[in-house]
């Protein structure tokens, strides 16, 4: 993935988007391939191979890392995001103000990106401040990546498609209801089989690069 640097970054249409899970595991056990080298189930030849980089660094994924892949709008953020939007001149009647109206009451404080809630009567501010700010900023200006602390994730699946990942959920929903055209997205994994197709069994950077920025095309 270092090896990418920016070129792991496509900017789509946030419309395209139609697939995400909740969780995509591109981890091994820490160590796992030091301990294969010493039980010397790898070899030199294959320390340079595809299989062994990625096993390593978990950019190309099997199958069975993707687990439960679903419509992007039965995403909990999705949803949400919609239903502030569709109440944005009257938020009291949003079903996040009533979450945050009960966290205030109940846990004495609702926290969210770095905006804290301690009073029932600061909830108009923290709307205000933080949703209504974020909608009239992509509407008026497009998304713009250095407001953000971090870059929401993305994987390609075996036939291309990209699955939404972690982080930016809600800003990529609120992308799409703001009517954002171009969204940054960081690829943080593909389909082993995916790479095998289109990469071969070698890292290949450039050219790995080159059909990301294929996939970026389709999606824009």
């Amino acid at each position: 993935m270092r090896r990418l640097g920016d070129g792991a970054i496509i900017w789509i249409n946030p419309d395209r988007i139609e697939l995400s899970a909740k969780s995509i595991r591109t981890r091994k056990p820490k160590h796992v391939g030091e301990l294969l080298d010493h039980l010397r189930i790898t070899t030199s030849d294959m320390r340079h191979s595809f299989f062994n980089l990625f096993y390593r660094n978990q950019f190309a994924l099997d199958e069975a890392a993707f687990g439960a892949v679903h419509s992007i709008q039965e995403l909990p953020q999705f949803q949400n995001t919609r239903d502030i939007v569709r109440h944005m001149d009257d938020f009291t009647k949003s079903a996040h103000y009533r979450q945050v109206k009960s966290a205030v009451e109940n846990q004495g404080s609702f926290r969210y990106k770095g905006n804290s809630v301690a009073a029932i009567d600061d909830i108009p501010l923290y709307f205000e401040n933080y949703w209504r700010k974020l909608y009239h900023s992509m509407k008026s200006d497009g998304y713009d990546m250095t407001k953000a602390p971090d870059m929401g994730k993305c994987y390609v699946s075996a036939d291309g498609a990209l699955i939404k990942g972690e982080n930016g959920r809600h800003r990529l929903a609120m992308a799409r209801f703001a009517d954002v055209r171009r969204f940054p997205l960081q690829v943080f994994g593909v389909s082993e089989s995916w790479y095998r197709q289109n990469v071969g069994d070698t890292l290949d950077p450039s050219l790995l690069i080159e059909k990301l920025k294929e996939i970026e095309t389709r999606y824009q």
